[in-house]
């Protein structure tokens, strides 16, 4: 089995002639930058799976159900269940104001090194999956 470096260095090789490429579009301000969840967790944003719970637990106070045992794994359409929950209820500004307080800036002082360089990047934009 070959070492991990040695498969890092093959990665590398291999991608080397759209480095140039990709330092143009970062520097040209057209990139979007696809960060994992890990990013914003350590900022108190939920994962996924906190802010599905959270929301949730919000529309289990109109009507007892749960979406995570009928749709198995899949986020989206356990989010999108939970969004009809509240609808159905008339309760629609309560889910949004439930997203809203969730993703609200938070204090400035729990960023990392790694957020501080990463937003001093010439991104268009940032994308994050938090999924975990």
């Amino acid at each position: 089995m070959p070492e991990l470096r040695e498969i890092a260095n093959d990665k590398i090789r291999e991608n080397s002639p759209f480095r140039g490429e990709m330092l143009s579009l970062i520097a040209g301000g057209e990139a979007i930058a696809f960060v994992g969840a890990g990013l914003s967790i350590p900022l108190q944003y939920p994962s996924w799976l906190q802010l599905l719970q959270i929301l949730n637990a919000a529309a289990n106070k109109s009507e007892s159900f749960n979406p995570f045992n009928d749709l198995g794994a899949d986020p989206l359409r356990i989010a999108e269940e939970i969004r009809s929950m509240f609808v159905k209820h008339g309760r629609l500004a309560e889910y949004k104001s439930i997203l809203g307080n969730q993703f609200s800036p938070k204090p400035n002082d729990n960023f990392t090194e790694t957020h501080r360089r990463l937003v001093r990047l010439p991104f268009r934009g940032f994308v994050t999956s938090n999924r975990h």
